[in-house]
């Protein structure tokens, strides 16, 4: 009972983190808490026995430090994407036996990959929320209820952006090439 409090302890200081995260001026500071939320989160992983959620949290970290130092490349990227699969896979197969520990090496490599091939707003942010849904799922699965809330908090944020953005007729929103494209018709049907 003690690890299920620590670890959501652990979980709610995380959470914090990326709360805050969100409020910084610059990416890099941006990426430095989240660095350090990731950290929390693995500590939180650890406590509660989802070695999976630790191992994807550790390669965030590491990630989150790359990319704040300006080191990152597509090879880096894809490399640590390999890694999270490879360790998270062999996890699930050697020690935790749970299709559910396979949840958050799906969550982080998907969402990974979807920003890594595709620059569309409303693609990244279903990803994103598909992300945050089975990072929820196995937050309720392993008792790190902190994170689960917070997990739901944010899903709920990304859909009702994705509502908005789908509901919203002006597409220019979604790709800056559009709103070339529509400023320079106009600006050809209105010249005499």
């Amino acid at each position: 009972m003690s690890r299920i409090i620590i670890g959501n302890i652990l979980g709610a200081i995380s959470a914090l983190l990326l709360a805050l995260s969100v409020r910084t001026k610059n990416k890099q500071d941006m990426l430095y808490l989240q660095s350090a939320d990731s950290f929390m989160g693995a500590l939180g992983y650890l406590c509660l026995g989802g070695y999976n959620g630790a191992i994807v949290c550790t390669v965030a970290m590491i990630r989150n430090i790359i990319v704040a130092k300006n080191k990152n490349t597509l090879f880096i990227s894809v490399l640590l994407m390999c890694a999270t699969v490879f360790a998270g896979g062999a996890n699930s197969i050697l020690w935790e036996h749970t299709w559910t520990s396979l949840l958050p090496v799906i969550a982080s490599t998907g969402y990974a990959a979807v920003l890594l091939t595709n620059n569309n707003y409303l693609v990244c942010k279903i990803a994103l929320s598909v992300h945050l849904l089975f990072f929820m799922a196995y937050g309720i699965v392993i008792h790190n209820y902190a994170s689960a809330f917070v997990m739901m908090i944010l899903m709920v944020n990304a859909l009702h952006s994705i509502v908005w953005t789908s509901n919203n007729s002006n597409t220019s929103r979604l790709d800056p090439r559009a709103k070339r494209s529509h400023l320079a018709r106009n600006s050809k049907q209105k010249t005499p």
